[in-house]
C-alpha cells in the first residue's frame, strides 16, 4: 500500500515521539510511506484576521497545496493520513476525498478557548461536512470520540473509527523498579505555561521534606518569578532535550508529577492521549496525578499511582508510593504495555487502512 501522511510538524528530530513512531512502524509494514509537512496547525488566523496577516497566511497555505498537489498527482497515494483540523479541511479542497482519513490528535471542542473565534468555528463546520461524507477517523480513545461528535454534531458507526492511542516501544533496557536513592525524586516535565500546577508545586515543595523537587522543561519568566525568593529551590532543568531522548531525564527520576489546570474536556481526556504520561509509565515511574482529567482514575485502579485532590497531599501521596514503591513501578511498567503495547496497536492499524 502506498501511503502519505500530511501533518503540521517538520520531520525531524523534534518531530513528536509518537507521531515518529507512527511513521517508522508504517514504514516496516508498508515500505512506502511519505510524509509531507503542511504549514501550520490554523490558529495563526484565529486571533489575527487582519488583511496583512492573513494574506501572509494564506500565501503560505497555497504554496503548500500546490506542493501537496504536485506529489500527490506524481505517486497517487492509495490512502493519506491527514493530522488536525485545519489541515484536514485544506486537503479536502485538491486531493481525492475518497483517499482521505482525518487523524485527530487535539480536538479543538466546543468548550475550547478557540471556539469562540468565527474562523476555528468555521474549520470545524467544514470538518463535518467533509468528515460526514466520508466517515474514516482515527483517534485516540471512545472518550475523545465522543468530545469530537459533539462538537462536530456528528455520528460515526464503530467501523468508520480506529482507535489509537499515542504509544511508543519499549526502552532497549528494562527499567529499575528501585528508588535512586532514599529521597524519592518528584519530577515534572512541562513547559511552565502557567496551566500545569508548577507554582502551586513549587510552594508545596516548601513545606514538605520527604521528596526532591525536579522540574525539567522551557525555563520561562513566569518560572523564575515562582521560584524567586523561596528557601527550597528545586533542580531545574531547562537544557533544550529532544523529544526521543526525554526518557534520558525521566529515567533519573522516580516518581512522576502530571497535571493540568485547563478546564476544557480535551485537556481533561488525558489518558492515552498524554505523551509525558507514556513516558513514565514506559520508565516504570509511578505517577501522582493532580487536576481534573481521567489519569488519576487508571492509576489508581492499576495501583501505578495515585490521585490527588489537594496539592497539600502531595506529600503523604509520595510517602505512599516510597513504602511499596517495586509495587508501584513495576504496576505503572504493566499499564504501559497493556494499553500501549505498539505490536497490537500497528496491527489494528494496518486492519483499518487494509479496508
Amino acid at each position: 500500500m502506498n501511503l502519505l501522511v500530511v501533518s503540521a510538524w517538520k520531520d525531524d528530530e523534534t518531530m513528536y515521539p509518537h507521531l515518529r513512531f507512527v511513521l517508522e512502524n508504517l514504514k516496516a509494514v508498508y515500505g512506502d510511506v511519505q510524509y509531507f509537512h503542511f504549514f501550520e496547525r490554523g490558529y495563526s488566523f484565529a486571533k489575527n484576521l487582519s488583511f496583512t496577516n492573513a494574506y501572509s497566511l494564506w500565501k503560505r497555505v497555497i504554496k503548500n497545496l500546490l506542493q501537496l498537489k504536485l506529489l500527490c498527482l506524481k505517486h497517487k497515494f492509495d490512502k493519506i493520513l491527514i493530522v488536525d483540523h485545519f489541515t484536514y479541511v485544506c486537503a479536502n479542497f485538491i486531493l481525492p476525498k475518497d483517499k482521505l482519513i482525518f487523524w485527530s490528535f487535539d480536538i479543538i471542542g466546543d468548550d475550547s478557548s478557540y471556539y469562540k473565534y468565527k474562523f476555528i468555528r468555521f474549520i470545524l463546520y467544514l470538518n463535518s461536512k467533509f468528515l460526514s461524507a466520508n466517515p474514516k477517523l482515527i483517534i485516540q480513545t471512545p472518550e475523545r470520540l465522543r468530545l469530537l461528535e459533539r462538537t462536530l454534531k456528528i455520528k460515526l458507526k464503530k467501523d468508520d473509527v480506529c482507535f489509537l492511542p499515542v504509544f511508543i516501544g519499549k526502552l532497549n533496557h528494562a527499567p529499575n523498579f528501585t528508588m535512586s536513592s532514599e529521597l524519592p525524586k518528584l519530577l515534572q516535565c512541562t513547559g511552565f505555561d502557567g496551566q500545569r500546577y508548577t507554582e502551586e508545586l513549587v510552594l508545596q515543595y516548601q513545606k514538605d521534606s520527604n521528596y526532591a523537587l525536579s522540574l525539567h522543561g522551557i525555563n520561562t519568566q513566569s518560572l523564575k518569578k515562582i521560584t524567586e525568593g523561596v528557601e527550597k529551590l528545586p533542580s531545574i532543568s531547562s537544557e533544550c532535550v529532544l523529544p526521543n531522548k526525554l526518557y534520558e531525564i525521566i529515567e533519573n527520576s522516580d516518581i512522576g508529577f502530571l497535571g493540568l489546570k485547563l478546564k476544557e474536556e480535551n485537556c481533561q481526556l488525558l489518558y492515552g492521549a498524554s505523551g509525558q504520561l507514556l513516558e513514565f509509565l514506559r520508565c516504570g515511574k509511578p505517577v501522582i496525578s493532580f487536576g481534573e482529567n481521567n489519569v488519576g482514575e487508571m492509576l489508581e485502579k492499576y495501583r501505578a499511582g495515585i490521585e490527588i485532590k489537594k496539592i497539600e497531599d502531595l506529600g503523604q501521596a509520595v510517602l505512599q508510593i516510597k513504602n511499596d514503591y517495586e509495587t508501584y513501578s513495576k504496576n505503572a511498567y504493566s499499564l504501559f504495555l497493556k494499553d500501549f503495547d505498539h505490536t497490537l496497536l500497528i496491527r489494528n492499524l494496518c486492519e483499518y487502512l487494509s479496508k
